[in-house]
Parts: structure tokens; C-alpha cells; sequence
């Protein structure tokens, strides 16, 4: 037998070869390698990635896994295979489905039919696996994640964990759920991605090995750092102190709960255990888990989902329709789905933990609680806790109004259903939708699930936005202590203010989100008028609302680069309403200011940043400083908000050439973000993408290059090898191998980052062009005249496509963006010698498509006058 080290080395060159038949034999070796060394799982997926390329004896091989891990179970009388049928059942569920959405009535009634017939299947699986040794009377099977809440698709993974009645069956139970485990990848829509197959995760090959091979569908939830909610847990991970299995008695489980390290290990990892459905066993254990669950201390909980209020606030805002990313694919579940499902799961068990508990009702009572009464208990007996459900119990407990609840319902349902729809038209796990560039041909998107209805975007927002600025005063008042049981009845208010009242102001807000900065501008200015006209404009709440708007237009005049509009819409208000102090031309900030923290702080920061880039003296930038330090105190109770601002001081820092406090700075927010976001966040690849541009402008190229590196492989892990962000750093990288005249290493960098870029997007993009000056920029340095003058006849005949009938905006300022800017890098590389004749142009879109296709045949880079 091969050795693992070859088998790894020649899939390698597989991939590298496009080499489909040595792409196969390696699976189909690796397979072999992990199953002589007992790792079932692992072989059962390779060999599953084999069998994509070709059937014949692979089915017999996989079908022998499960054989050969059962072999020394003590089996029932038969011991089931019955995969086929498995496969067959969720091909009628899928195709059901789809029927159901062609005459879609009631979003929430498909969501009940997948989630019936898939627990019933997960129930069928676990049946056929039991051996002997085991009684239903030893365990209890509880689903979690999006079976729990009722909002599961036809592709969704199983996570779950297995409550026993005591520990000597732990042996006997895990190697039932290795089995069911074995009878899932077998069905064959377990990618390597979700397996976590570390060998091959260290060539990078999951992205490349998962796209058209095997797409994800019902398999186990991931075995990647930050997933593995199963009974099997995490233990092949590394970390010895944070391994966990979601297999133990009803306090082994507790632990989760009970013991902070879990919750500051893993957040997630209490928080999803708070959610569960019984489904198979001693209903009696769970009833025990959840009088448990139940009972935990409430000021512990409490603060836990403010914390977790807080994350979903800032980790999943509302950001869909970035117009740099216009006609990119957009995950629905993380830009749309998250943040409703969890603040509504938040705020229910937020409010319900403020209640009197009371235990709840034994298996034998089943039925005869009504759905008022269940509003006592933090967690329900039988019903499934959906976003619907959870509406109407806000709504009866008087937390939210009728008119509210009916705009959640309908902002919720509009959401479930373009994620619904984006799973079955891509048939596998992947709910992303695209936002076509106006100039996108239909040819390049007609596979593509797209947002077809503006309106659509726009009531999504009117409700998201909203909802998530109340949620983020409501943490503010908790957090700073400022909240009691009235503020229950000023949540309702202000929520219903903001989302019925608040029109100006919210359309302001949309139209900022999708970059129709104009548009915003006049709707704040139409809002501050409407405050200003008020009889009641003095009373607090109008100060809030006023200076509210106004950190809002400077912020839009900020992003459209007019700094001195910026700083005028901003500093008159703060100091009419003692927010700053004027003394003479001197402005100071004030400390006796009447108004909410949250909203002060962040006029700091904006005024901070205007400043900061606005600076013409060296007393600018100690104010601006002065200014942003200040927002970053007054939010020393929100750590995710005082990263924004730390980053924001970092930038002014790094602007203003204090390199050894920006080095600081920015190497303490990555530890930070680390801490708070998890190991791999976009913001992580920000800190690294921006010391990089540090090192660079201290002349420390080979640091600038290590840390630009490290953003390029947070943004590939994050956003995936096909990911925009993901080329956007490759792009960052190109910069430095064109400036240290490396151009073989930049060539094949920017083949990978065009490649994303043609497949994502349509060729006329603002990405091609950013893109296309890169290439320029190696054919000057390598004297190669034709394919210069080449491509600078595609970008300007991209340029002109683009901008003839939408106006180019601003957007250089935008803290967000990934790339070092061109004025730190391509400023330094000389201008080019080459000169290209004004009157020559493309003619049409083909001719720059063969000129694109031409640069990536030639992918390495390497031309004759390198060599």
C-alpha cells in the first residue's frame, strides 16, 4: 500500500493537472489508507469522491464500511443496508418540495411537512442502526440547530446529541452514532469540506475538490473547529481543553451550561443546546434535561444572551447590497436569515427568563398545556419553537405590538422562502442569491438563483433595520445597568416608533445600504427637518433622533468623500446639544452630555474619522484621536462595537504615521476579534491586509508580505476559495510580488483572483478592471507591449460599459475594503513607458472575453521574455 505522504503529493498534482481519472485513483487510494487505519469516516467520504467519477465496484466498497464497522457489534437479527431507499426518499421529499414552492401559499406549512418527514427519516435511520445491548429505555435522541427550530431545508445537516441514563452504555452509543454517521455519508452528500479531512485540508483542496463533485446536502453537521454538534463532538480537533461530546447524562450536559469555560470556549455551544426536539427514546430524560435547563441560574443567562444579542447584531448586520459586490452571490442565511432567527430566539428566551419558571409537564400530560400557559417556561415541552411561533409568543406576552409582529411575520416569511427557494434551485446546501450588475448578461447568470423583485430587498430591510437598532439599545440600556421592568414597555415603543414612525429615517438608512448615497442624504435631511418642525423637539428623544440623522448624512457625505460637508453636518448639532463645547475656534468634548452612550459614542467615532482624514494640522489628529479613544471608553460594556472603534483609531493611527501604536493597536484587535468573532472572521483579514500596508510603508517588505499572506488565508477560510473577499486579497498579494518584481508568483495569484472574478461575476465589473490593472501593471514591468496595450483597451472599454448610465461613486473610503490602497503601493511602482494609441478600443464584450480567456490559458504566467 501507497504511503499517505505520496497519495497526498500526487492528488496534488491531480488537481494541479485537471487530471479527473488521478484525481479519482487518489480518493480511491487515500479511501484504502484511512479505512486499514479504522477511520471509517474518513474512507467512507473519499470513497464517496471516487465514486463521483466512477460507480462500478465503489458502491460495493462503501457498502463494505459499514458491513466491516458492524461486523463486531452485536447486531439484531438482520443488520438493514437499505441506503438505496434512503437516496429515494429525499429525492420524492425534494421534489416535493419544489412542487409546493411553484404554488406557494403558506411558507410555514413546507417548513412543517421537511421537517416531519425528515425527523421521521432520521427516526427510520436510527432504527435500522440499533443493535443489541441497547434499550430505548437507556437514551434519548434530541435534534438541535434548525430541526429544533422547525426551520430545517431538504438539505440540511443533523445535529443532535444522545442524553443517557447513566454511563455504562457510552461505549455502545457512540459506536451507534458512528454507524448512523457511516449510513449518512453513504447516502453521498457529505463534502470533504464538511468532513474536515485534515490531509487534505493542508493543500487547500477543499473548496477545489468539492466544486462539481459533490455537492452538500443532509449529512452530519461539520467536523470543522466551531461545529461538530453531534454525540462524536470534536475530539479529533487538537485542543484538549475545549473537546466536548454531545453524548452524556443529563449533568454531563449540564456542564455545557453550568461551567463558564464552555461559554467562553464555545458561545454557540450553550446557546444551541437551549433549543432541542425530542425524537427517539426515554422521553422521560429529556423532561428531566429540560426542568434542568429550566432552572439555571437567570442573572447567568440573562447576561449570556445579551452577549449573544450583541454577536448577532454586529456579526450578522444587515449588509446584503454593497454596491462594489453588486452581481456577487450572497449567502441569504448569514446576510438575512441569522439575524431575525436569532434576535427573535434571543429576546423570547431573554423575556421568558424574567418570568417565574415553572417546570414543565411530563410526557403523560402531553396535549393539555395551551400555547398562553407554555409563556411561562423558557423552554416548551412538545411544540417546535420556530420564528413564527416565537412572534406570537412576544406578541401575547405584550413584549411587541400586533402591528410589529405582522411586520416580522412578513419580513420573516419573505426571507424563509428566497432561502427555500435558493437550496432547491441549486439542489444542494447552498442559499445564496444574486444581485445582477445592471450590465450582467442573462447567458452568465440564467443558472444563478436571483433577487428578481426590488421590493423584496426593501421590505426585508425596512424590518431588519429597524430591529436591529432596537435590539442594540435594548443590550446598551442591560449592559450599562439602565434596564428594569419598565423598559420592557419603552423596548415595545421604541421598536414600533422606529419601524411604523420612522420612515424618513429608515429609507435614509436603505438607501445608504444600497449605496444610492444621494437618495440617503435627502431622506435625512427630510427626517431632521420633520424633528426640528416638532413642537416637541427639546424633549430627549428628539435630541437622540436628531443627532441620530445627523451621525448618519455625515457618515453619507463622509463615504461620498465631501469631508467638509461631513464635518458641517455633524459639529453644529453636537455642540447645540452640549455633546462638544465651543470656545472660541476651539472645540472640546463636553462631559456633561444628557444624551444615551450608545448614540454619543458613536458621534465620537464618526466625527473622529471625518476629522482624521480631514486633518490639516497635527492638533486634527489629537482630536480626532482624542475623540475616537473617548467612543471606545464609553464602550467598554460592548466589546464588539469598541472593535469597530478600536479599528477605526488604528486606521487614523496608521494615516497619520504613529507606526508603533498602529502596530499595537491593530495586533491587539486581532486578538481581539479572535476572541469575540471566533478564529476566522472577515475583520481578522482587515487587521492583517491593513499591518501589512504598515510594513510596507516602514519598508519592511518581507513582514508586509507574511502579514498580507495571513489576511489572504483568513479570507479564503472564511469566504472560501470562490469567494469575492477571497480574491480581493489575492489581488492585496499581487501588489507586492509586482513591487518586488516577482511577477511569475504575481501572474499565477491574479489568474486565481480573475478566475473567481469571471465566474462570479459578469466580465464587466469594477473587479475586472482592479483586476486587469494588476496584469498591466506585470506586462509593463516585463516590456511585453501587446498584451499592455491589450489590456488597457479591455479596461476602457469595461470602464465605459459600466459608468455610462450609472455615475461611479466613491467608495475608496470605505473602512471595510479589503485591498491596501493603490496609492500606498502602485504610487511606487514608476509609470509605465508603453504607450497606448487613445483612438484604439475593443468593439464589443466578446472581444474582451477572449482577451480574459487568454490571459488564464497561459495560467502560470510564465511567457518566453520571463523566462
Amino acid at each position: 500500500m501507497q504511503e499517505k505522504g505520496e497519495i497526498i503529493r500526487a492528488l496534488e498534482i491531480a488537481y494541479k493537472e485537471g487530471n479527473q481519472e488521478k484525481q479519482r485513483n487518489c480518493f480511491l487510494s487515500l479511501g484504502d489508507f484511512y479505512l486499514n487505519q479504522g477511520d471509517h469516516a474518513n474512507a467512507a467520504v473519499l470513497y464517496n469522491y471516487a465514486l463521483a467519477f466512477e460507480e462500478s465496484e465503489l458502491l460495493k466498497k462503501i457498502a463494505h464500511i459499514e458491513e466491516r464497522f458492524s461486523a463486531n457489534l452485536s447486531k439484531k437479527e438482520c443488520f438493514k443496508n437499505d441506503n438505496q431507499n434512503h437516496k429515494i426518499f429525499l429525492q420524492k421529499l425534494r421534489e416535493d418540495i419544489s412542487n409546493k414552492l411553484k404554488s406557494l401559499k403558506d411558507i410555514q406549512g413546507i417548513y412543517q411537512v421537511i421537517n416531519q418527514r425528515l425527523i421521521k427519516f432520521i427516526k427510520e435511520i436510527i432504527g435500522e442502526s440499533l443493535f443489541n445491548g441497547l434499550t430505548d429505555q437507556d437514551y434519548a435522541f434530541i435534534v438541535l440547530g434548525s430541526l429544533a427550530r422547525g426551520e430545517a431545508t431538504p438539505y440540511s445537516d443533523f445535529e443532535f446529541a444522545i442524553i443517557t441514563r447513566n454511563k455504562e452504555q457510552h461505549s455502545n452509543l457512540e459506536n451507534l452514532c458512528k454507524l448512523i454517521q457511516l449510513k449518512i455519508i453513504s447516502l453521498g452528500e457529505t463534502t470533504l469540506r464538511m468532513q474536515n479531512i485534515l490531509d487534505v485540508k493542508e493543500l487547500g483542496l477543499l473548496e477545489r475538490s468539492a466544486t462539481g463533485v459533490i455537492k452538500k446536502g443532509f449529512s452530519f453537521d461539520s467536523q470543522a473547529p466551531g461545529a461538530c454538534k453531534t454525540p462524536l463532538g470534536n475530539t479529533h480537533l487538537k485542543e484538549e481543553k475545549k473537546k466536548f461530546k454531545l453524548l452524556g447524562t443529563v449533568n454531563n450536559l449540564m456542564e455545557y451550561h453550568e461551567k463558564n469555560e464552555w461559554f467562553e470556549f464555545d458561545s454557540h455551544l450553550p446557546f444551541i443546546l437551549m433549543n432541542f426536539k425530542y425524537i427517539y427514546g426515554n422521553r422521560a430524560l429529556v423532561d428531566k434535561y429540560r426542568i434542568k435547563v429550566n432552572s439555571q441560574d437567570k442573572e447567568t443567562l440573562k447576561n449570556r444572551i445579551i452577549s449573544w444579542l450583541q454577536e448577532a447584531i454586529y456579526r450578522f448586520e444587515p449588509n446584503l447590497a454593497r454596491r462594489t459586490h453588486l452581481g456577487q452571490v450572497y449567502p441569504i442565511k448569514y446576510e438575512l436569515y441569522r439575524l431575525p432567527t436569532l434576535i427573535l430566539e434571543c429576546i423570547s428566551l431573554y423575556f421568558l427568563s424574567s418570568t417565574e419558571l415553572s417546570s414543565n409537564p411530563s410526557s403523560q400530560d402531553k396535549g393539555k398545556e395551551k400555547d398562553d400557559k407554555a409563556g411561562n417556561d423558557i423552554l416548551n415541552t412538545e411544540e417546535v419553537e420556530t420564528s413564527w411561533r416565537r412572534i406570537k409568543k412576544l406578541e401575547s406576552m405584550k413584549i411587541i405590538s400586533n402591528k410589529v409582529a405582522k411586520k416580522l411575520e412578513e419580513v420573516l416569511n419573505t426571507i424563509t422562502t428566497l432561502r427555500l427557494k435558493s437550496v432547491m434551485h441549486y439542489k444542494g446546501e447552498k442559499d445564496v442569491v444574486i444581485i445582477p450588475w445592471p450590465n450582467q448578461t442573462i447567458e452568465k447568470i440564467k443558472h444563478e438563483f436571483c433577487l428578481d423583485k426590488e421590493n423584496d430587498l426593501f421590505d426585508i430591510y425596512h424590518t431588519l433595520l429597524p430591529l436591529q437598532e432596537s435590539i442594540e439599545v435594548l443590550c446598551n440600556d442591560i449592559s450599562t445597568k439602565k434596564e428594569d421592568e419598565s423598559k420592557h414597555d419603552d423596548f415595545k415603543k421604541y421598536i414600533e416608533k422606529i419601524l411604523i414612525h420612522e420612515k424618513n429615517y429608515i429609507e435614509g438608512r436603505i438607501h445608504e445600504k444600497l449605496f444610492m448615497y444621494r437618495k440617503a442624504i435627502g431622506y435625512y435631511e427630510d427626517a431632521i427637518k420633520e424633528y426640528t418642525s416638532n413642537d416637541e423637539n427639546l424633549k430627549s428623544k428628539q435630541k437622540i433622533n436628531l443627532i441620530k440623522c445627523s451621525i448618519a448624512l455625515s457618515r453619507v457625505y463622509y463615504c461620498m468623500a465631501n469631508y467638509e460637508e461631513a464635518k458641517k453636518s455633524l459639529i453644529g448639532i453636537l455642540i447645540e446639544y452640549n455633546v462638544l463645547q465651543k470656545n472660541g475656534d476651539l472645540i472640546s468634548i463636553s462631559e456633561n452630555q444628557d444624551i444615551p452612550e450608545i448614540i454619543v459614542a458613536s458621534a465620537y467615532d464618526m466625527l473622529g474619522i471625518i476629522i482624521g482624514k480631514y486633518r490639516q494640522n497635527e492638533e486634527d489628529i489629537n482630536f480626532a484621536k482624542t475623540c475616537i479613544q473617548k467612543a471606545i471608553n464609553m464602550s467598554e460594556h460592548n466589546h464588539y462595537k469598541a472593535i469597530d472603534y478600536n479599528f477605526d483609531l488604528a486606521l487614523i493611527l496608521l494615516e497619520s504615521g504613529d507606526y508603533m501604536e498602529a502596530e499595537e493597536k491593530f495586533l491587539s484587535l486581532i486578538t481581539d476579534i479572535k476572541n469575540y468573532y471566533g478564529q476566522y472572521h472577515y475583520k481578522t483579514g482587515m487587521a492583517y491586509n491593513n499591518l501589512s500596508k504598515l510594513y510596507f510603508k516602514q519598508n519592511k517588505f518581507d513582514k508586509a508580505l507574511t502579514e498580507a499572506q495571513k489576511g489572504f488565508k483568513i479570507n479564503k477560510e472564511v469566504c472560501g476559495a470562490k469567494g469575492v473577499e477571497t480574491s480581493l486579497a489575492l489581488l492585496n498579494l499581487c501588489k507586492y510580488y509586482i513591487f518586488q518584481k516577482e511577477y511569475k508568483k504575481a501572474r499565477e495569484e491574479l489568474s486565481d483572483a480573475l478566475c473567481i472574478v469571471r465566474d462570479i461575476f459578469n466580465i464587466l465589473h469594477p473587479l475586472t478592471i482592479k483586476t486587469l490593472r494588476l496584469y498591466s501593471k506585470i506586462f509593463d514591468g516585463l516590456k511585453d507591449n501587446t498584451h499592455y496595450r491589450e489590456c488597457n483597451l479591455a479596461i476602457k472599454y469595461i470602464n465605459k460599459e459600466i459608468y455610462s448610465d450609472v455615475p461611479p461613486i466613491n467608495i475608496s473610503t470605505e473602512k471595510q475594503d479589503m485591498l491596501v490602497s493603490d496609492e500606498g503601493i502602485l504610487n511606487l511602482i514608476k509609470e509605465s513607458t508603453i504607450s497606448v494609441d487613445k483612438e484604439e478600443h475593443f468593439d464589443t464584450e466578446n472581444d474582451v472575453k477572449i482577451f480574459v480567456d487568454k490571459l488564464l490559458m497561459d495560467r502560470e504566467g510564465v511567457y518566453k521574455n520571463e523566462r
